[in-house]
């Protein structure tokens, strides 16, 4: 089968060379393990895949196949009891080994993709509990789309910050999977939703999502503008969901009403310098940190989803031979949405090795 394998050697440009498989071997399934085997009819990059290039990502495993995101069909179960899942159209939760606590993920959690091999190849395995039906409106580059950024910003919007309908939300660096479901989820609960981005035509794209309003944050003064824009009436912010940090967030901390909640799943500006802690104390803010999503939350987000007939947006759909334009596609950072590969049929049913 074929599958993009993420190399230790470098290419001139001193990155990690990610490369096709032409020759891997199907996965094998271990009976007792509860495992499933997944023909990948579509798969979406994620940030992780371009930082892994660069070395930066822990537990790193060279050699080892990439991809986070995927939808395809089962084709194997090592175990009898679960074979009600062959031939069924599924998503894949890439949070392996999460643990039964919502708060956060057990010692040895990982995820799909790197240590553990991913769904950038015709096949990959899963365990079971990893499953979930496809919502029935999306095609397969659609619902490849949802897993891992649809999961992280249901528990950013949602659990964390406890979004609600009427609520003033804040989505930073629309354009982005995270950003992109934040608003999608955030209209459909009837929230008022606010979003930024260093890209006019990208803010002119979330207002056609539902967004109320958009700012360039590259623009001289656009913290005042967007103050402006939210209105004294608003008395500020209830929720801001942020995945960049820096100088951004000093401004969010002084547009927040009193209890308001910030939630943050990334640090791509680094720091928030300076960072006032009277900002926070003397408004009653809670600053909430989140990463991916427990196993209940992805099985929510996915019927969440469905109920509300929420469409990942996509931005472009490449063969899974062409990883490393996809990957460069997402480093200059110009997409609206989520790159999706498109995997070759695989042809006949495959035969694992029990």
């Amino acid at each position: 089968m074929q599958a993009v394998r993420l190399l230790a050697e470098k290419g001139k440009d001193e990155k990690h060379v990610v490369r096709v498989d032409e020759a891997a071997a199907v996965p094998a399934l271990l009976k007792g393990r509860h495992e499933a085997l997944i023909r990948v009819h579509a798969a979406a990059l994620n940030h992780r895949d371009n930082w892994m290039t660069m070395g930066l990502y822990p537990r790193m495993r060279f050699g080892g196949t990439l991809g986070s995101d995927g939808c395809g069909v089962v084709v194997a179960v090592s175990d009898d009891e679960d074979k009600e899942w062959l031939s069924k159209r599924v998503v894949l939760d890439p949070s392996v080994g999460w643990g039964v606590d919502i708060r956060a993920p057990v010692k040895g959690f990982s995820i799909l993709g790197m240590p553990v091999d991913g769904t950038f190849a015709e096949f990959v395995k899963i365990p079971v509990a990893n499953l979930r039906p496809a919502p029935a409106h999306l095609s397969d580059q659609q619902a490849a789309s949802l897993p891992l950024a649809g999961g992280t910003a249901y528990r950013a919007l949602i659990t964390k910050g406890e979004a609600k309908a009427g609520d003033c939300v804040l989505v930073t660096g629309i354009g982005g999977g995270v950003a992109l479901f934040a608003l999608q989820f955030a209209v459909a609960l009837g929230c008022r939703v606010y979003v930024t981005s260093s890209s006019d035509e990208k803010l002119k794209k979330a207002e056609g999502l539902g967004a109320c309003c958009g700012v360039n944050y590259k623009k001289k003064g656009w913290e005042t503008t967007l103050k402006k824009r939210l209105g004294k009436e608003a008395g500020g912010f209830d929720c801001v969901i942020d995945g960049a940090g820096g100088l951004g967030l000093t401004q969010y901390v002084k547009m927040m009403k009193q209890g308001g909640r910030i939630v943050s799943y990334g640090a791509t500006a680094g720091a928030p310098k300076p960072f006032v802690m009277a900002n926070i104390f003397l408004n009653n803010l809670d600053v909430k940190g989140t990463a991916m999503c427990s196993p209940q939350e992805f099985s929510d987000m996915v019927g969440f989803v469905e109920r509300q007939k929420i469409v990942p947006v996509v931005d472009v759909v490449k063969p899974l031979g062409e990883v490393n334009e996809a990957i460069e596609r997402m480093r200059k950072g110009g997409q609206f949405g989520k790159i999706v590969l498109v995997v070759k049929d695989a042809g006949g049913s495959a035969k694992a090795k029990l």
